[in-house]
């Protein structure tokens, strides 16, 4: 009997489990067309569960971010390395793809190399910010990168360190057929908006614990004063699962301003922003996707102070002259693919640690939703950002040969095959069992 070829996937973020969602599809249909027979487990979400996918351990355990954070969920995040080696070992997988979240499976790639396992990084680290450093790690750790910014390329390359552009996922995955009033309607929106004066806000503040905490109360005050220039202000607030939005609730149901309206939404946050006028974005794929989508918005972030203090002192190095400092570039990916410069103006405007204040969020929004030149640039901006992205010649179809998914997944197959074949010969040659 042919041993199947056996493929390592690990996504632990909302984003990075809908790329991979996306992938194992893509996987399955190459496989299937070239008659390879194919396993495919590892760490990963409800959603991917749905496929032939075995998962190993869930993702949501592995969710943290900032110093406090992370270390609050060692023994988690342990645990979930463990038992994904603890199953390589026995299930000798031919190659693992990892995606994104680089503080962990920068580790689990050391760990699968010493067993031999060749990986590949899909969605790297915003190398652009940690340069040198993580140059060196990945350069040792993986065989190949994937990568999904076109300016992510040149770097790989000058570092010597294979390298594919395959377009951004995103390409996949977002409904862009889909008009503001048919996503108001599959919403569920009333006719109030178009009757009164009103706008629809979209708010994402994240998915990991001390986002939704960092982010919540302060987005509400903002929204409660932006809240007085209308009679009606909608405020569609999506969340990545149940529990998370059950969690924030009550942060919700405690306003002061009676002209507001909070929906809280399981999923459908590519639904809700073709259904708003302008939007909060927590820093993160969202705010490219938002770009994407035509959505006016502002990006927040909020770390912890400890972890806001990491990044200055040791990322941007102000106290440094500035010949020696670090990255000062945006934390917005809208800002960054659209080819940000040192000097240039952010089309999209952040706020980032102590920057995020009520008074602050709540001007910028109200720019944006009323007929503005800050609102107008941004559409423009926007709309060069979409030709942008989709020029790779990309589709609304994740069966589409040229989607990235399909892409990535060729990539994939031909690096597990030849790897394979390098090994152990043909791949016919090999045995159920076999060493």
């Amino acid at each position: 009997m042919i041993r199947p070829l056996r493929i390592l996937i690990s996504a632990a973020e909302a984003s990075s489990c809908l790329h991979a969602y996306h992938l194992i599809q893509a996987l399955l249909l190459e496989a299937k067309q070239r008659q390879l027979p194919i396993e495919l487990a590892g760490i990963g979400d409800q959603r991917m569960s749905t496929l032939p996918f075995r998962v190993l351990e869930r993702a949501e355990t592995l969710l943290a971010m900032g110093t406090v954070e992370v270390l609050m969920r060692l023994p988690q995040i342990f645990r979930a390395k463990r038992q994904v080696i603890s199953e390589s070992k026995s299930w000798r997988p031919d190659l693992a793809v990892l995606l994104d979240y680089p503080g962990f499976h920068f580790k689990l790639a050391a760990e699968l190399k010493a067993l031999g396992v060749h990986c590949i990084d899909y969605i790297p680290p915003k190398i652009w910010v940690w340069r040198s450093a993580r140059l060196k790690q990945m350069k040792h750790l993986f065989a190949r990168v994937l990568c999904i910014f076109p300016f992510e390329k040149e770097i790989y390359e000058r570092a010597q360190i294979p390298v594919d552009y395959i377009g951004n996922p995103l390409t996949d995955e977002l409904p862009m057929k889909l008009t503001r009033v048919q996503a108001r309607q599959q919403l569920g929106l009333s006719g109030e908006q178009g009757q009164k004066k009103s706008r629809v806000v979209v708010f994402l503040p994240g998915s990991r614990p001390s986002e939704l905490k960092n982010h919540i109360p302060i987005a509400i005050q903002a929204l409660e004063q932006v809240a007085q220039h209308y009679e009606l202000l909608d405020v569609l607030v999506p969340f990545v699962n149940a529990e998370q939005l059950e969690q924030s609730r009550t942060w919700f149901e405690v306003k002061k301003a009676t002209s507001i309206r909070f929906h809280l939404i399981l999923g459908q946050s590519a639904v809700c922003m073709r259904a708003g006028d302008a939007g909060l974005i927590k820093s993160g794929t969202s705010t490219l996707e938002a770009g994407v989508l035509g959505l006016p918005h502002l990006v927040i972030y909020k770390p912890g102070v400890m972890s806001f203090w990491i990044f200055e002192i040791l990322i941007r190095r102000n106290w440094l002259p500035v010949r020696y400092r670090g990255y000062q570039g945006p934390i917005g990916l809208v800002n960054l693919f659209s080819g940000w410069r040192p000097g240039v103006p952010n089309r999209v405007p952040e706020f980032f640690g102590p920057e995020f204040t009520p008074a602050a969020i709540a001007s910028g929004l109200y720019s944006l939703l009323e007929d503005t030149k800050a609102r107008a640039q941004q559409v423009g901006s926007l709309r060069e950002l979409t030709a942008l992205v989709f020029s790779g010649g990309s589709a609304q179809d994740s069966w589409n040969e040229q989607s990235p998914s399909r892409k990535a997944a060729r990539i994939i197959l031909d690096e597990a095959v030849r790897l394979r074949n390098t090994q152990q010969g043909s791949p016919s040659s090999v045995e159920e069992g076999a060493p």
